[in-house]
């Protein structure tokens, strides 16, 4: 079995085995006042999927692995206020939210290398939204993701669909950060080999629709290289741990 098989990849999928999620270095000036008002539009869609689920199931407590600044998380909050969140990220993320948001819990772990002290930290709902796309091994934020997960929870992760970004037939990430992108088969072939229950995969817009810069940004780059539109070219999985 070659190394894309192991992530049910076609063989002849060229991976980017460059690990680009840990940032040491930018700090504040990574999180500008352009990437701030920018990070809310993207994958808006998957953050008002988790709502739905958390109105639907009563859930009390919600993780965001990987919640980057947080700000769709404040969206979360202002629709369910009663509903305790916490915040898991590298070090200068969560301090911005820190300083930043009056709600939350907010931690600094490697999803990659867990700290055995927040081993306790779980929630009925957990999610994990476009990070497994950035990761060497996939497998160990699955990993992880399961250990936050309540008995009687779920996990809410999304990422890229290849096809829908690119057209059929690409064999590498289009994306110069991306290690690796799963089309629709390929990502529910790749979660159920990994002990996940899916209990629903669906395709969700990976920009908020509307008069912002991120969206007409995306317009303009996609009609420029004769992509897809980006619509609806984001997978979202609803799991249960087996």
């Amino acid at each position: 079995m070659s190394q894309p098989e192991k992530y049910c990849l076609p063989g002849d999928y060229k991976e980017n085995l460059v690990r680009s999620t840990m940032d040491m270095e930018s700090g504040s000036t990574y999180w500008n006042a352009q990437r701030l008002a920018n990070s809310i539009n993207y994958q808006y869609a998957v953050y008002q999927y988790a709502i739905e689920q958390i109105r639907k199931h009563n859930f009390k407590s919600v993780i965001d692995v990987g919640c980057g600044p947080a700000m769709k998380l404040s969206v979360v909050h202002k629709a369910c206020p009663d509903v305790s969140i916490t915040g898991i990220d590298q070090a200068h993320p969560i301090e911005f939210c820190k300083t930043q948001h009056k709600f939350g819990q907010w931690l600094v772990d490697d999803f990659e290398n867990p700290d055995a002290a927040l081993a306790h930290i779980k929630a009925d709902l957990v999610i994990c939204s476009d990070v497994i796309e950035h990761l060497i091994d996939p497998d160990k934020l699955l990993s992880y993701i399961k250990t936050r997960v309540n008995p009687g929870g779920m996990a809410l992760i999304s990422t890229p669909d290849r096809d829908r970004h690119y057209g059929p037939g690409l064999m590498k990430s289009g994306h110069k950060d991306h290690v690796r992108e799963w089309n629709f088969p390929e990502f529910a072939a790749y979660i159920k080999s990994r002990g996940w229950d899916l209990i629903e995969h669906k395709h969700l817009s990976g920009i908020r629709p509307g008069i912002n810069r991120a969206f007409l940004y995306s317009v303009i780059y996609h009609f420029k290289e004769n992509r897809p539109s980006q619509f609806d070219c984001n997978q979202a999985v609803l799991l249960r741990p087996l």
